[in-house]
């Protein structure tokens, strides 16, 4: 796993949005309770995975409101996985005061508050003084690897001043050491083509300046098994490379399971989810670390380079799942 106690690489933050302030004040009201047991120490009977989503909202129980009803909807629209949508929902009615469950926002700002505290992040990039970090990025076809590659590379060459080098594996498609090349000039940056792992070594030996050296990956489709043990080998160079799983936020759920499970021989440290502005739906912010327990890393947003990358928090997994900065302020 990635150290944790030195200098960082890492996207630009967004500022804290309208709505955030408000649920923080919220939080501090007095008539919030004093605290939350996440780990299901309540005398309540466990709650049992749902099969069919479309039984969440006829489930969320007799007492139930409006507020409470457009909260399992969202959740159900969202896709989040039914089992934690409905222990979500479990919480936030045990968490807030039956007097505040017609309002809307005391309804978000409890729904938030449970997503700040169970989702999963590891924040920015660490980089380790005086020695070279190797992030090395995995995934199947047409998820945007090279992209947010380089969307990493330039953070790391602009904006915070490091020495990055660039090495491409992915030597099935000509297209794509073309793609990465192009890059590569643009960022100014140096570039090695690695296609087993003497050649990775060598490439690593030659970066020996570099501070970050990131890897581009071939894509894997669902049953080249003979591509996976490839990039297995030429990664496996024992605790050097630090390897992130870049899954797309458009993938149905049965599918990023299947992923998920797919790419465990690599033994990756963490989650990149891009395309999240083309999806209508986010709960794969809470699925998918749910699923693996490795936490997110990144967020991507669109194909600008670098702009369209974001540093992944809790609070920004909170907004994109509730939809909150839309409905309370930007």
């Amino acid at each position: 796993m990635m150290n944790s106690d030195n200098s960082s690489s890492k996207a630009e933050s967004a500022p804290a949005p309208t709505w955030f302030g408000r649920i923080l004040n919220w939080f501090s009201a007095p008539a919030r309770p004093v605290s939350l047991d996440l780990e299901g120490s309540s005398n309540e009977e466990q709650v049992r995975p749902v099969d069919r989503p479309a039984v969440l909202v006829s489930q969320v129980g007799p007492q139930t409101t409006g507020a409470l009803r457009r909260l399992a909807e969202r959740l159900q629209q969202e896709e989040v996985d039914p089992h934690e949508a409905r222990n979500l929902l479990r919480e936030v009615r045990r968490i807030l005061p039956e007097t505040h469950w017609g309002t809307d926002f005391d309804v978000a700002a409890a729904a938030s508050e449970v997503i700040v505290r169970w989702a999963s992040v590891a924040g920015p990039l660490k980089v380790s003084a005086g020695t070279q970090t190797v992030v090395a990025l995995v995934g199947p076809t047409g998820v945007g690897k090279s992209t947010t590659l380089a969307k990493l590379a330039a953070l790391a060459r602009y904006k915070d001043g490091r020495k990055v080098g660039l090495i491409s594996t992915d030597t099935y498609r000509v297209a794509a050491v073309e793609q990465l090349s192009a890059y590569a000039r643009l960022l100014e940056l140096p570039l090695a083509v690695a296609e087993d792992r003497q050649q990775m070594e060598e490439a690593l030996g030659a970066f020996g300046d570099r501070e970050l050296v990131f890897i581009d990956t071939a894509g894997q489709g669902p049953h080249d098994e003979k591509r996976l043990r490839e990039v297995q080998d030429l990664l496996r160079l024992e605790d050097r490379i630090h390897t992130h799983l870049v899954i797309s936020a458009t993938t149905k759920h049965s599918d990023t399971r299947d992923i998920l499970k797919r790419f465990e021989p690599l033994r990756y440290d963490g989650l990149i989810v891009t395309k999240l502005d083309e999806s209508r739906s986010h709960g794969i912010l809470l699925n998918a670390p749910h699923w693996c327990g490795r936490p997110l890393t990144y967020l991507g947003l669109g194909q600008g380079v670098p702009q369209d990358i974001e540093v992944a928090t809790a609070e920004r997994v909170a907004d994109l799942v509730l939809n909150l900065s839309q409905r309370f302020g930007a």
